[in-house]
């Protein structure tokens, strides 16, 4: 599917921003396979907490949305982050021994809560496309991340493995 042209106007336009990105430790070690693993299960704990309330937008998007394709584009968005996403996390943190209940009581770091507060916020308080605004650079930015490592080829890790594979899913694309 291609993208639309004002996404391709913008994304030209960010492409600086989206080369640092690409270029980042983090971003790099799971494409190669050095992240540290305790890097990654802060990571893993963190995103899990994110991915609770960005479950949360997706499901206020749905409900102010205008018509029933948006509503249903949304529903499958939850559905894949509640059901895809998150069981990556679940699935990658019981095989570090941390188990289900300890993920899910995860506290969320400052940086976190202020980022899931924005969000959450924001569909509250915003209609359709203040939402899509807020939503649009994490769900493409992982969706896009995630191609890219998949295009440079896989690490030996299979949990990287398993973040790279979800991540370039079209399951998960907007």
């Amino acid at each position: 599917m291609s993208k639309p042209p004002f996404y391709q106007e913008m994304r030209q336009k960010a492409d600086p921003l989206w080369r640092a990105i690409f270029e980042h430790p983090f971003v790099k070690g799971i494409g190669d396979g050095t992240l540290s693993r305790d890097r990654f299960e802060f990571y893993l704990k963190q995103d899990y907490a994110y991915l609770i309330d960005f479950s949360r937008v997706f499901a206020l998007a749905s409900a102010k949305s205008l018509n029933l394709a948006d509503m249903g584009t949304f529903a499958n968005l939850l559905h894949a982050t509640l059901n895809l996403e998150m069981e990556l996390h679940r699935k990658t943190c019981a095989a570090f021994d941390i188990p289900a209940h300890e993920l899910a009581r995860t506290r969320k770091s400052m940086i976190t809560s202020a980022y899931t507060g924005f969000l959450v916020r924001t569909c509250y308080e915003g209609g359709l496309s203040d939402i899509l605004a807020v939503l649009l650079p994490c769900a493409c930015g992982y969706v896009e991340i995630g191609q890219k490592l998949q295009s440079e080829g896989l690490p030996d890790n299979r949990f990287y493995q398993d973040w790279i594979h979800t991540y370039s899913s079209r399951d998960l694309s907007i």
